[in-house]
This record gives C-alpha cells, structure tokens and sequence, in this order.
C-alpha cells in the first residue's frame, strides 16, 4: 500500500500491467498481481477443487512448495477449500513475517522477519521493506529498506526512521531446484547490513 501511496502503483493488478507484450494475459480477470511478484491463483468456481491458470514467460516458483514452476498454461487440482495457490517471480525477495500462532494484527507487529530470496536468471534478487506504526494518519517515523541479492550475498539499505523491534531471522534462498541455500541470522532493522547466505 505505501509502494502505491507514493508512486500510483497499484498494489493489485492485472498480469498484462507487467507483461504488456503477453497477449495471453490481456483477457485475464480471474489471477492478478499482488505486489510486481505474487501472482495470485484463486479457485473461483463453486464447489471446485481446480483452477487453469497461466504464467507468462518469466521464471516462477509455487509459494506453498517453493518449488520451480514452468510458465504456461497449468491446470492446478486438489485444492483446498481454504487454499489460494500462489507464485512467486523470480528476481524478487519477499520479507515474509514469522507469524504462526499470532492472532492479532498488534502480535502479528511483533513479529521477526525471514527473507525469502527468489532467484531471476541473472541469479539475482531484490525487493523492499516498508515498515511504520500501522495506526498513525501522520507518522512520526518509517522505515524503507531495499535488499538486492547478488554473489551470494543480501545487501540492506534503507531509511530506518521507525523503531520497530523487530528482526530478520532467517533466508531462504530459492533457485533452479527449489530451496538452496538456508541460513539462520540475527540482524535488526535498524541500519544497513550485509548478509553472506
């Protein structure tokens, strides 16, 4: 939402906003785009367990199994009732809350952060970080980092006006035969770093 606050970026949109040149994707009204890397698949018939989906040509992984997804067309079955399937794109990383058990969006605050580094064929990743109070119309601080991922290493660099006291975790980064490379860190949000993965 600030991504869109700031520039006129929706923050949910159709494929074609970032794949133009797709034809496939500009008769598309039943997936989207949450952020430029999620694509999101819902199940939208009635008492369906499947959905046909299309990926435009672009390197992606299913978010459930973090494994590597063919672009194309797919037909996706057994889903659950209570499952949405979702694709990450690769060159992207994703600042995923370790939330499990949090049942308030004031536990879900306090939560740490994993960073889940989705490779491009460049073997390459970035993405950003917007942090503030989640209350305040005017903010007395925020916070915007922007990771870059590249030779093996996570780069942070950002703006860290709100204190958030919280963390980053943990990274996953994810390649040509799913999960990679996993590492366990313990790196505030509070000034740049530098993390070797």
């Amino acid at each position: 939402m600030w991504r869109q606050s700031e520039t006129g970026i929706p923050s949910i949109s159709p494929l074609w906003f970032e794949y133009p040149k797709d034809k496939n994707t500009w008769g598309m009204d039943l997936q989207y785009l949450y952020g430029p890397s999620i694509v999101v698949a819902p199940v939208t018939e009635e008492n369906s367990t499947s959905v046909y989906i299309y990926l435009p040509k672009d390197i992606w992984y299913d978010y459930n199994t973090l494994k590597p997804v063919r672009s194309g067309n797919h037909t996706l079955t057994d889903i659950d009732f209570d499952e949405i399937p979702l694709f990450v794109r690769g060159g992207s990383i994703i600042p995923i809350r370790k939330a499990a058990g949090a049942m308030t969006l004031a536990e879900v605050r306090k939560c740490d952060f994993e960073l889940l580094v989705v490779l491009g064929k460049d073997e390459e990743a970035k993405g950003e970080l917007y942090l503030d109070d989640g209350e305040s119309l005017v903010q007395e601080g925020t916070t915007h980092v922007e990771f870059v991922y590249k030779n093996g290493k996570v780069r942070a660099k950002g703006k860290y006006g709100y204190k958030a006291g919280v963390e980053v975790v943990g990274v996953k980064v994810l390649g040509k035969k799913g999960v990679e490379k996993m590492k366990a860190v313990k790196v505030g949000l509070e000034k740049d770093f530098v993390i070797e993965v």
